[in-house]
């Protein structure tokens, strides 16, 4: 699965031009979903050593391979696949928005970990998942925080501090949430984004509010401009 993903190069449009992301050599995570039969799946992270700008999953429910590329950057992206544009989302993949009612960023990297954890239990995803991709019934899933982040950012320029949380059916991430520290000219604050990592419907909730919510995204609405594409690896 890394040497397939290793094929894909991403490139960030930036103010400066375009940035090469580089893949982490190291799977975020490893993973299987009991509830839709795919017996063995990693996430993968592209970085350009701060905040990941693409997350991916690479899984195997048979005979096939299937990717899930999301778009967490800032910046619009292309990727490519041995020189051929696959995927090039016009737009930021996420919009940051800030946490309500939650502390100053501590003093310490153990500490913000710990504060980002506590600020990650707040939030709420619900997953209207198909057990059977063709057929239409639908079971609704809270999903699982993990409690430990899939990535945690290095500082850069105005972050402080990162991390990256899969919310999961069974261990395989649905949703991903990123709870970021920023500096800014008022102070520091934290900031969150949530995304998805599925083709089904997704609501997130903070503090029993909704915040967030994405449609359910067939096979024909799939499209390589939008910050979520889904494709065969062949």
């Amino acid at each position: 699965m890394l040497n397939a993903l290793g094929e894909y190069r991403v490139e960030v449009k930036t103010d400066e031009g375009l940035e090469p992301a580089e893949l982490i050599r190291t799977p975020a995570l490893r993973w299987t979903n009991t509830v839709s039969g795919t017996k063995d799946g990693i996430v993968g992270v592209w970085t350009r050593g701060g905040r990941p700008d693409v997350v991916v999953q690479f899984s195997s429910p048979g005979s096939i391979w299937i990717h899930e590329f999301c778009s967490t950057s800032t910046e619009p992206l292309t990727m490519q696949r041995n020189g051929r544009v696959v995927w090039s989302p016009a737009s930021a993949g996420v919009e940051l928005k800030s946490i309500p009612k939650a502390p100053a960023p501590a003093d310490s990297a153990v500490k913000r970990l710990t504060q980002m954890r506590k600020l990650a239990e707040r939030f709420e995803v619900v997953d209207d998942f198909h057990p059977v991709y063709a057929d239409p019934k639908t079971e609704r899933h809270t999903l699982r925080l993990l409690p430990k982040p899939l990535y945690r950012y290095e500082a850069k320029d105005d972050l402080i501090d990162g991390a990256l949380f899969g919310l999961v059916i069974t261990t395989d991430p649905e949703a991903l949430l990123m709870i970021e520290a920023y500096k800014t000219a008022k102070g520091t604050e934290w900031r969150f984004a949530l995304a998805r990592m599925t083709v089904y419907a997704l609501t997130g909730s903070l503090d029993g509010l909704q915040v967030w919510s994405e449609p359910e995204k067939r096979a024909e609405k799939w499209r390589p401009d939008e910050p979520y594409f889904v494709g065969l690896h062949r």
